[in-house]
């Protein structure tokens, strides 16, 4: 660990070197790794919860596992573990937030939404919408 920190903190010093479109070109890649790292999270975390060894570690919830053993702040922690129950029940939900169609964020407003019925359209139309967008989208669907 300590030298992947070392390397990265060698090229933070040599980003004067590149360009303006060469920097932009590493700002998406990095995007893109970080966005199928925090997909295959989402996954792993279902299987943790799913064979029960948060339990088995000594820790009573997932969330605990999370917070401790992975040192996520409770944010984090809270919208991994929902988009991971979620994934669980709807796998195209792993391939929507690899390819950022859908933010953690929005999957935590559309969690009470979802259905066998409707999740294909409502992933769909919420897709590639900021978290007031899915608000205002949830809101018309169901009025209050």
């Amino acid at each position: 660990m300590a030298s992947k920190i070392h390397v990265l903190c060698r090229d933070m010093l040599n980003l004067g070197d590149l360009g303006d479109q060469e920097l932009l070109a590493e700002i998406e890649s990095a995007l893109g790794s970080e966005r199928t790292a925090l997909a295959r999270l989402v996954v792993y975390l279902g299987e943790v919860e799913q064979r029960r060894i948060h339990l088995v570690q000594g820790y009573a919830s997932l969330f605990e596992f999370c917070t401790v053993k992975l040192r996520l702040s409770e944010g984090e922690a809270f919208r991994r573990i929902n988009a991971a129950r979620l994934a669980r029940r709807f796998p195209v939900i792993v391939e929507l937030r690899s390819t950022a169609d859908q933010h953690l964020s929005g999957l935590v407003l559309l969690r009470p939404h979802l259905t066998d019925d409707n999740h294909a359209e409502l992933l769909a139309e919420a897709s590639n919408k900021s978290k007031r967008h899915i608000e205002m989208l949830l809101a018309a669907r169901a009025p209050k």
